[in-house]
């Protein structure tokens, strides 16, 4: 996925200055409380295909990745982005 962070907020239509706000909104409640679209696509992404995106970028971050553990890691990534490709395609 070549969608960037400021990118998601632009189509959701959150402006943010560094310099007057302080305030931080979390990822995932910008994702499901806006109706966002892939750069360069028109239609807002349906609920379920948000959700599953939220649960593969959650899992991204929490993620250990120490040298014991990225590939056992790396196979949990790989079954969320299957799961939100089916999505995806349905």
């Amino acid at each position: 996925m070549d969608v960037s962070f400021s990118e998601l907020l632009k189509v959701a239509k959150v402006h943010i200055d560094e310099y007057e706000s302080q305030e931080v909104e979390e990822l995932e409640k910008v994702i499901l409380a806006n109706n966002v679209a892939y750069s360069g696509k028109t239609e807002a992404i349906e609920k379920k295909e948000k959700e599953a995106l939220v649960k593969l970028i959650n899992s991204i971050v929490n993620l250990e990745w120490s040298e014991k553990s990225k590939h056992l890691e790396a196979i949990e990534i790989i079954n969320l982005i299957d799961q939100y490709k089916r999505i995806q395609k349905s």
